[in-house]
């Protein structure tokens, strides 16, 4: 060999080394990204008598999250809200003569995103810390969460709530 050949031989080495340098660094750096921007989403129960029940949704991560899907478990039954009929699951025993009393809910639709830092009231029972009776309805026919959401890179979360762990 001579030297024009070892001359080729080192740049065909250091250029392998810079291509596996720069890919190892591609790969480190998505992953920091992904951490940097993960959601991280609880659910919070107002659950006190000194104010309305209310079940909120926050994103207490860095980046937005996307949720995929809202389940309301009652014992072994599961329904997938998708639209205000599939809440009559949760309120199917619960009335109130006082219209102000209805209750409040929200329906999230295909992929809606939870920005990071935001807050997502999922229901709101309203006279709950005026009617004791009503409290107790509530409470007794309130059911649990379940909700399943993305990073933006495809990961994909469950959260759960219960009120019996949280009583």
């Amino acid at each position: 060999m001579n030297s024009s050949d070892v001359i080729a031989v080192c740049s065909v080495f250091i250029a392998v080394l810079a291509l596996l340098t720069t890919i190892w660094q591609a790969y480190l750096s998505r992953k920091h990204n992904m951490l940097s921007a993960r959601p991280c989403v609880e659910i919070y129960g107002q659950l006190l008598t000194s104010s309305p029940i209310s079940i909120k949704l926050t994103n207490e991560g860095f980046g937005p999250a996307i949720i995929n899907k809202i389940t309301l478990i009652r014992g072994k039954d599961k329904v997938v809200v998708g639209s205000e009929n599939d809440l009559r699951f949760l309120l199917s025993d619960l009335y109130h003569p006082n219209p102000e009393f209805n209750f409040h809910y929200f329906v999230a639709q295909d992929n809606h995103v939870l920005g990071a830092g935001k807050e997502l009231e999922l229901v709101k029972f309203p006279g709950t810390d005026i009617d004791k009776l009503h409290y107790e309805n509530v409470i007794r026919i309130l059911t649990d969460f379940e909700i399943e959401y993305q990073c933006l890179y495809g990961k994909k979360y469950t959260v759960k709530w219960s009120k019996s762990a949280r009583s």
